[in-house]
């Protein structure tokens, strides 16, 4: 190396020491071939290596060996058309410790121009602990989900077998009054078909109400079924039209997926409605390659148009959650897409589910 390009590379990380000791994360200062020049003691202490023991290695020390053939690319991606961002987006990133130890982290990256040429400033956070908490709000997400959909069944039977009998009964003594209907007054007997008329829709109010609580057949006919039923008394319900296309048959689901789906499709109905009133529906579930995928569209109204593009968030942001967490238990997963022209909300649900799919993996990227 030339020495006035290493006197301008040692200027440089003169420089940088003392701001990188009075930053809060691990940082490095990397050049542009990807090789470490400096450390903070956070980044020692995160990583296990010393100041010493880093520098001149590449980058590529810290990532875990399956990522590091995609990391070069990354970088010299990055080197091409550098601009300070946070590192992979979307994806989950790991650390590799000196330990061989990994753990996930959070990764900002700040290109920096000099007279030695292109660095780049990283920083590196352990969010170790922030993924648990997350993983601990997801379980205990999915275990009141699971507590209500228990809930509502015991309610839905309850609620059956309270009135179910009185009720038969009333109607049953009504009938036997009216066969008396000789010996009662017109308007005894007009007071008397106007009673039983109130028992029939009071009979049906309650079935309906215990249905949507859980549909019984859902344990014994199945989804298909149970959805045929749903949307059928959803159209007498609301007048709203609605499209279905649903298959013949469906693979075997994982156990509580069926019920999953149904809730789904009942909330998914329901940001339909609040988005767009009572424009027509179609709502469609088909098996795409190892995936069962749902999906549930409207036309926006004119009068409600503003809503669908600006207000759907607010409306809908709640159900559309509850709706991915659902689905997050089984590996799936939900979205909503909005606009003045329509609404689409999709969902899918993997058939088939390894313990650590060969898929996630290749979406996780490192430092």
């Amino acid at each position: 190396m030339p020495p006035t390009s290493l006197t301008a590379r040692r200027h440089v990380i003169t420089k940088f020491r003392e701001l990188l000791e009075v930053a809060p994360d691990a940082m490095a200062l990397i050049d542009a071939q990807g090789r470490i020049m400096l450390v903070n003691r956070h980044f020692e202490h995160l990583f296990g290596y010393s100041s010493d023991e880093m520098y001149g290695r590449d980058i590529e020390t810290l990532v875990p060996s399956r990522f590091r053939a995609r990391h070069i690319e990354q970088r010299r991606d990055f080197n091409a058309a550098p601009r300070t961002r946070p590192m992979g987006a979307g994806l989950e990133l790991y650390a590799l410790r000196k330990n061989q130890s990994e753990f996930p982290a959070e990764i900002s990256l700040a290109p920096i121009a000099g007279d030695s040429g292109q660095w780049v400033l990283c920083a590196i956070r352990d969010i170790s602990y922030r993924k648990e908490l997350e993983e601990s709000a997801r379980k205990f997400s999915g275990l009141l989900l699971r507590l209500q959909d228990e809930d509502r069944r015991r309610l839905a039977r309850d609620l059956q077998d309270r009135t179910s009998p009185p009720l038969t009964s009333l109607a049953s003594k009504l009938f036997a009054l009216k066969k008396q209907g000789k010996t009662l007054t017109p308007a005894a007997l007009e007071l008397l078909e106007d009673s039983l008329s109130l028992v029939e829709l009071a009979s049906a109010a309650i079935r309906a109400i215990s249905n949507l609580l859980h549909p019984p057949m859902l344990d014994w006919k199945g989804l298909l079924t149970s959805l045929q039923w749903y949307l059928e008394s959803y159209i007498k319900q609301t007048g709203i039209n609605v499209a279905s296309d649903l298959p013949p048959t469906l693979p075997t689901l994982p156990a509580g997926a069926d019920i999953a789906l149904f809730r789904v499709v009942q909330d998914g109905l329901r940001i339909i409605s609040r988005i767009t009133g009572n424009a027509a529906v179609g709502v469609r579930l088909l098996k795409q390659n190892q995936s069962l995928n749902l999906e549930i569209s409207s036309l926006a109204s004119s009068q409600r148009a503003a809503t669908a593009e600006n207000g759907w968030k607010e409306d809908a942001e709640i159900l559309l959650s509850i709706m991915r967490e659902r689905l997050r238990e089984f590996g799936g997963h939900a979205e909503i897409n909005a606009n003045r022209a329509s609404i689409l909300i999709s969902a899918s649900l993997p058939l088939k589910r390894n313990e650590e799919s060969s898929t996630a993996q290749a979406g996780r990227q490192a430092p």
